[in-house]
C-alpha cells in the first residue's frame, strides 16, 4: 500500500487516489482519446549514452488530495538508443504529437500501456510521449512543496517568467536572486 507522510505524523493512503490523466498536445486541437489504467507505467530518460538509454520506471502515478504525484518506483530498463529514438519518433508521429523529430533528452517521460514486464524493443510498447504535461506536473509539485499553490497559480507564475524581458531563467553564479520566492 503505496502512503505519504502528510505531515509529521500522519500518513495520506494513496493507493486509492486517482491517476493522473496528461493533457496531451495534439496537432489540430485533438484529444488523445485514452485514460490512463492501474496497470500502465511512466518511464523518464534517466540517462543516455551513444548506444544506450536507460528509463527509470514506475507504475502510473496517482496523485494526493492536494494534485501532487506519487510513484511507485519499478526499477531501471536498459534498451537501445538508435531502438528508442525510432520508437519515440514513430509515436510522436502517428498521435500527431508536435517535434516529432526532437532528439531524446534526459527527463523525456513516457506513457506506456502494460504490464509489470515490459520487452526490450521499445518498438513493441504502446507509448505516448508525455514529457511536456510530465514536466508541469513536476512543477506544481515542486510549488506544491515550497508554498501552497494552485495548479492556476503555479501555470501564471511559469507564464510570468517567461513574460520578463531578457530572462532566459537562468541566473549567474553567486547571484542570491538564485534562490525561489515564489509570491502566494
Amino acid at each position: 500500500m503505496a502512503r505519504r507522510a502528510k505531515d509529521s505524523r500522519s500518513f495520506e493512503v494513496l493507493s486509492d487516489g486517482p491517476l493522473w490523466s496528461p493533457e496531451v498536445a495534439l496537432r489540430g486541437q485533438k484529444r488523445l482519446g485514452r485514460e490512463p489504467r492501474a496497470e500502465d507505467h511512466y518511464a523518464v530518460i534517466d540517462d543516455l549514452d551513444e548506444d544506450v538509454a536507460v528509463l527509470e520506471r514506475s507504475r502510473w502515478p496517482r496523485l494526493d488530495g492536494a494534485g501532487r504525484p506519487f510513484f511507485e518506483v519499478l526499477g531501471s530498463q536498459r534498451c537501445s538508443r538508435a531502438a528508442l529514438t525510432r520508437a519515440v519518433r514513430g509515436c510522436r508521429r502517428s498521435l500527431g504529437q508536435p517535434a516529432s523529430s526532437r532528439k531524446l533528452r534526459i527527463g523525456d517521460a513516457f506513457w506506456i500501456r502494460g504490464s509489470n514486464r515490459l520487452g526490450d524493443d521499445p518498438d513493441e510498447w504502446d507509448m505516448v510521449d508525455v514529457t511536456e504535461p510530465a514536466r508541469r506536473l513536476a512543477k506544481v509539485a515542486h510549488y506544491g512543496l515550497v508554498a501552497a499553490v494552485s495548479e492556476k497559480r503555479a501555470s501564471r507564475l511559469e507564464v510570468a517568467e517567461r513574460k520578463k524581458p531578457g530572462s532566459s531563467g537562468a541566473h549567474p553564479p553567486g547571484n542570491s536572486s538564485a534562490v525561489a520566492r515564489p509570491e502566494v
